[in-house]
């Protein structure tokens, strides 16, 4: 499916494809994100492939956050973000959210991008067998984040693979960084 401006994601929704190969949504505007919404509770993106133009600004899910203190209840499973100017996956606020077998890989900014703002950390964030390969910035980037895991995740030939940047209980299992720029 070829689009040029961002699909808005609402409340309660789930995408759900046929598989990464045999979904695809692409972006051909490079300051256009694919998916975008603000003040998100309950989304879930499965079994999509989401691939951007290589180049500009976008980013492949892009959350935000204006009224509600958080992005509540956020599901990525057999999912992949890729050739995005921006970043794969950019959340604020995420919390009670889980990510499984999600690829995020070749964008401009970082693989997975997790933060807190407005003084408000993101809590509660799982990703089990992610993997962040190829991306111009932090193959996972999490700032301002509490509580979260990273279990069996690969991260290889980001600028940086793991970037944790003023976070508190951030665990790692069986997770692994390869052919990085110098900083695993």
């Amino acid at each position: 499916y070829r689009i040029t401006s961002a699909i808005t994601v609402r409340n309660a929704l789930t995408l759900e494809g046929a598989g990464g190969s045999a979904s695809v949504i692409h972006q051909v505007t490079p300051t256009e994100h694919g998916l975008a919404g603000d003040d998100i509770l309950q989304l879930t993106v499965k079994e999509l492939r989401l691939v951007g133009p290589s180049s500009g600004s976008g980013d492949g899910l892009h959350l935000t956050r204006t009224n509600n203190a958080a992005t509540n209840y956020i599901k990525l499973s057999d999912a992949v973000f890729r050739t995005w100017g921006g970043n794969g996956v950019s959340i604020s606020n995420p919390i009670v959210s889980a990510f499984t077998q999600v690829r995020s890989e070749n964008n401009g900014g970082n693989g997975f991008y997790l933060y807190g703002e407005g003084g408000i950390a993101g809590t509660s964030v799982a990703l089990q067998g992610c993997y962040a390969n190829d991306n111009a910035q932090a193959g996972f980037s999490l700032d301002t984040m509490v509580y979260c895991s990273l279990s069996g995740c690969a991260s290889e030939a980001n600028a940086a693979d793991y970037r944790v940047v003023d976070c508190q209980s951030i665990s790692f299992n069986g997770s692994g960084s390869e052919n990085n720029g110098g900083i695993g």
